[in-house]
This record gives structure tokens, sequence and C-alpha cells, in this order.
């Protein structure tokens, strides 16, 4: 059987095996890529955690000769795990997961009681929403950094200063006419262009994309970022390069789409208008705080740039 029957037979059964065993319950934008290496990604949004579909797709009749790999990267389970199908790499990524047992309650609520109310996903719904950053302090004293993401329309009410974000063009997701309409010029005048992307894209292409941005004839753009399951890059228009990482095993508890309206909050209140050298972050609703290390260097400033935007 040659590479390329082999690779489209091994994401048939993979896909097949998913489908069938019901191996993603509650996961969002469930998609694929095939690395230039020949390695397959299949990635999802919320859900089980990676480990536990690995472990699923291993114990099923199908697809044949699953074999779990030792980890290449640092960290847990829970938002990566390597497999190999008939000798093809797959990689499974999960983002913000939430373990099989919850996303399986959550969509099939028991009979005897009301449906329960689900926080609105506008980023992964619309490909557009508005992140709003409460600063406040923990128990020691030091700033924590409190996440909440909320839809284009915001809720009537609620007069928090917010940060639009928006993913690229062509991860926009379609939507009728008018809403279309009110998403495109959202797009064209967002604070920052967030890219979510796994671990086949490095970050020497993601520099690429980042910078050729800045170019982009539709749009001005002062912002813009790349995030991974473990890290974030972020380009300014002005030079300023910062790369985000957690500083602690756990990286995959970090709402890493957060990430670059935290860091933006973080710039625009401080009074010399530089990032800080660590952050400390929680998404709203969510226990786990995450500490982030922060490093920077300065590079030529976009040509479109008039002005420094920090």
């Amino acid at each position: 059987m040659d590479s390329e029957h082999q690779l489209a037979t091994v994401i048939g059964q993979l896909v097949l095996a998913v489908g069938q065993h019901q191996l993603l319950p509650g996961a969002r934008a469930v998609d694929y890529t095939v690395t230039e290496q020949g390695a397959v990604v299949l990635n999802w949004v919320a859900g089980p955690y990676a480990g536990e579909v690995a472990t699923g797709l291993a114990a099923a009749p199908g697809p044949p000769e699953v074999a779990m790999v030792a980890p290449s990267h640092p960290g847990n389970n829970a938002v990566r795990a390597d497999l190999l199908i008939r000798g093809v790499a797959v990689v499974l990524i999960a983002y913000e997961p939430i373990g099989r047992d919850a996303a399986a309650r959550a969509v099939q609520p028991s009979p005897r009681r009301l449906p329960v109310w689900r926080w609105p996903t506008p980023l992964e719904d619309d490909g557009i929403a508005r992140d709003t950053v409460l600063w406040t302090r923990d128990a020691t004293g030091d700033d924590l950094a409190v996440g909440v993401r909320l839809p284009l329309e915001r809720p009537e009410g609620w007069l928090e200063p917010s940060i639009l974000v928006a993913l690229p063009k062509e991860d926009l997701p379609p939507a009728w006419a008018y809403r279309e309409r009110r998403i495109h010029t959202a797009w064209q005048t967002c604070d920052i262009l967030l890219r979510q992307s796994g671990p086949e894209l490095s970050v020497a292409a993601a520099d690429d994309w980042l910078t050729a941005q800045f170019e982009d004839s539709r749009a001005f753009r002062s912002w813009v970022a790349v995030t991974w399951p473990d890290r974030c890059v972020i380009r300014l228009a002005a030079g300023l390069r910062m790369e985000i990482v957690c500083d602690g095993p756990f990286h995959g508890s970090v709402p890493w789409s957060l990430v670059p309206a935290v860091l933006y909050s973080a710039i625009d209140r401080s009074a010399q208008r530089r990032p800080p050298a660590s952050v400390r972050i929680r998404q709203l609703g969510r226990k786990v705080v995450s500490t982030l290390a922060i490093s920077t260097d300065w590079g030529a400033p976009s040509s479109r740039n008039a002005q420094n935007p920090i």
C-alpha cells in the first residue's frame, strides 16, 4: 500500500471510529489537518481530554493497530496525545477541554431538570468576540487578570470596556446576510486578529504569518496573535514581539485565546505602556489560576504603522 493510500485509509478509519464510538461528546469545531511530515492532526474545542479520546481509540474495534506513543512535549495528556495508526503518526489536540464525563452530562441533560444554560461561545460560533479583562487581587495581594468573553452584541447593561477579537477571514464561520455584514465590519476594525493553531505550525512560520497581516490592504492591524495549546506569540505593528508561555507544567488549563486580550489590557493600564514580565490569569467561572511568563524583543515596525500603537 503506497503512502498516500495508507494516509487516506487511516484518516477514514479515524473519522469513522470517532463517530461510531462517540468519542467526542460536547466537542466543537472538530477538524483535522495533515502536516508536511505526513502526520494527521485531529483537533477540537471543549469536549473530552485528548488522552481520553486516545484511550477510546485504542480500546475500540477500529481503527486497527493503534499504539500509544510516548509524548515528545512537556505537560500532561489533557490537551495532546500521540498515536501511531498503521504506521501513520496521529496527534490529538484538545483546546480548553472539560473532560468526557462533564461533556457527556452537558449534551445529555437529565429529563427531570431544566436544560443547562450555557455560557456563549462567540469566537467559535461567529469568529468575533468581545473580551473584557477585569483586574483584581488574589489572597496574596498579587494582580490577577480575570478574562470574560462576550458576543459582538454585548448584553444590555454591560458597561465594562471590551477588546474586539476576530479570527482570520478564512476561519470566519458562515452567517446569514445581516450578521455577515456586522461580522465583516468587526473583522475590519478589530483590536486583535487571532489565529488558533495546532502543533503543525512552527513558530517561524507563525512569525511570517503575523508579519504578513500588517500588509493586508483590507484592514489596518495593530495587534496580531497566534495561540497554540502551550504558548502564544503576539506582534504589534510598532515592532514589539511577545512570546508567552505558562510558568508551570499544566499549560492545558490556560485559556490561551484570552491571553492576547489580557496583554492588551495589561499594557493599556501600565504607566509606561509596556508589557509586564509575567501575568496571572483566570477565566471567569473557572478556579484555575495560571502564571504566564512573557519575553519580548523589538523588530522593524510595519510599513503601514503611522504611529506607535502601544
